[in-house]
């Protein structure tokens, strides 16, 4: 249990430093510990958020792809949502981030020249 903890630990500290909201850290957190995909409305009983809270969120952590949506076919359509492993999650920020450095650099170089 104190393994789980420490990765919840610094995803939480991580996500905190790069700007991330704390109901999207929880959301991530949580879909983390659970290892197995879930539906907006669990994720909102699991944490104790509204819906709408959480499928805004939800919808933030996928266009930063930070999650993955599964459809699963019932009577009805309905999403779940598993997140990526802390390791893509990280390659992911960090080539962000290099591109950000990259762009700021250029611009630099631009405004220098000048």
């Amino acid at each position: 249990m104190a393994e789980s903890e420490n990765l919840l630990e610094i995803i939480n500290s991580f996500f905190d430093k790069i700007g991330f909201r704390d109901s999207e850290s929880k959301i991530y957190a949580l879909l983390i510990e659970k290892k197995r995909p879930l539906s907006v409305r669990e994720i909102s009983e699991e944490l104790g958020l509204s819906v709408r809270t959480v499928r805004e969120k939800v919808r933030t952590l996928c266009n930063k792809n930070l999650l993955k949506r599964e459809v699963v076919e019932k009577k009805w359509l309905e999403y779940r949502y598993r997140a990526k492993s802390p390791k893509e999650v990280w390659s992911i920020v960090k080539s962000r981030m290099e591109r950000a450095i990259d762009d700021i650099e250029k611009e630099f170089n631009r405004n220098s020249d000048k």
